[in-house]
């Protein structure tokens, strides 16, 4: 709830055709509540130039309408949206990292002229979401396991776990290009000068 007096203070200016209200010089956009009870943005946390016709990393931090967000298990990456920031300053869509202050997020300034970004401006929403590499999986999953690989992997120290003996097994195997399968192969190498010496694996 907004007081008279507090409106009155701030120099209120409540444009319900755009759905927004300036307080103080700072405009905030409105949205419904409808079925959303949580959210994450972030916002610019001090006063920022923007060249024109350049790109710039802005300083934002996150906010959170309540504490009391989604229960995540796992780290969570998550993904910001693309907008309009201001007047011909765009923010992309990518993901961000999952913490809380410092955040950078890259804008860019389509038009000639220098654009004033005011603290507290809302750069973007953001959306949890799930990074997937299924292309090296399947690509990985797809080549015979190599037997100097499995050497490698059987002579680990016994304290590892089979489950991240498979991993390692998974990960030498989808890098197996970069190892040498015997002293006469140098993997990714075109020359190599070993003077009289033959290569070592």
């Amino acid at each position: 709830m907004l007081g008279i007096r507090f409106l009155k203070q701030a120099g209120a200016i409540w444009n319900f055709d755009l759905g927004e209200v300036v307080l103080s010089g700072y405009w905030h956009k409105l949205h419904s509540r409808g079925q959303q009870s949580w959210c994450r943005r972030v916002v610019l946390q001090n006063d920022t130039v923007v060249p024109g016709e350049s790109e710039m990393d802005l300083s934002t931090l996150v906010q959170y309408n309540n504490l009391y967000g989604p229960k995540i298990n796992e780290p969570v990456d998550w993904v910001r949206e693309a907008r309009e920031v201001t007047l011909g300053v765009c923010v992309s869509r990518t993901l961000l990292p999952d913490h809380d202050e410092d955040v950078s997020v890259g804008v860019i300034n389509i038009t000639k002229n220098p654009v004033i970004v005011k603290a507290g401006t809302i750069i973007s929403d953001l959306y949890s979401a799930q990074v997937c590499f299924v292309h090296n999986k399947a690509a990985a999953s797809m080549q015979e396991p190599d037997s100097t690989l499995l050497g490698m992997v059987d002579n680990v120290d016994e304290s590892v776990s089979d489950g991240d003996r498979h991993r390692l097994g998974s990960l030498l195997t989808e890098f197996s290009n970069t190892f040498s399968k015997d002293e006469n192969d140098l993997g990714w190498m075109d020359i190599v000068d070993t003077g009289d010496s033959k290569p070592v694996r």
